[in-house]
């Protein structure tokens, strides 16, 4: 075994129980193992690899020796990428935390009114509901009575001052003309 295989178990020893150790040293560890055997045709297959591995390496060297400026602008890009990355990470997982604190309220709302129909009955929750609705059709009414006011009133406004500025009378609908034509 390595050096660093042997200071990898001995810390393992006291974290895993004894018989995820003994997995380890039978089906992981053991020179005849599965593992083991395809570590090893696997390092045999990428040997004839390495001075193909070694002269590309070498060339990429030796092209970021020559131009600095090339690899400033890669090291740079190479930059902006991660952080992009970051970000999406950062607003995926803003959304899907968002989609879950809103479906959590939308079930809390629903726990809510059937525990208030369970506790009340269904008679007085239908009737309570009557009522609130009522009150919220009512609240909903006044604001559209503020809101039409304040619109007619912005509408006169808006023909006295083009009246005065104008001179004449006010185009058709209550809109001032650009008066570029």
């Amino acid at each position: 075994m390595d050096i660093p295989v042997q200071w990898a178990m001995r810390y393992l020893e006291d974290l895993l129980p004894p018989s995820s150790i003994e997995y380890l040293n039978v089906y992981i560890l053991h020179p005849d193992s599965p593992f083991q055997s395809i570590r090893r045709s696997l390092g045999a297959s990428l040997a004839g690899l390495y001075p193909i591995l070694a002269l590309a390496a070498d060339k990429i060297t030796q092209f970021a020796l020559n131009s600095p400026d090339v690899v400033l602008i890669v090291f740079l890009l190479a930059v902006l990428l991660l952080a992009i990355q970051i970000l999406n990470w950062t607003r995926r997982m803003v959304v899907s935390l968002t989609r879950l604190a809103f479906n959590l309220m939308f079930y809390a709302v629903l726990a809510g009114i059937a525990a208030f129909m369970y506790q009340r009955g269904l008679e007085a929750s239908i009737r309570d509901a009557f009522i609130v609705g009522g009150k919220v059709w009512g609240y909903a009414q006044a604001i559209k009575d503020v809101f039409l006011k304040e619109y007619e009133r912005y509408a006169e406004e808006e023909r006295k001052n083009s009246m005065r500025s104008g001179g004449g009378r006010a185009p058709a609908g209550g809109k001032a003309s650009s008066g570029w034509r």
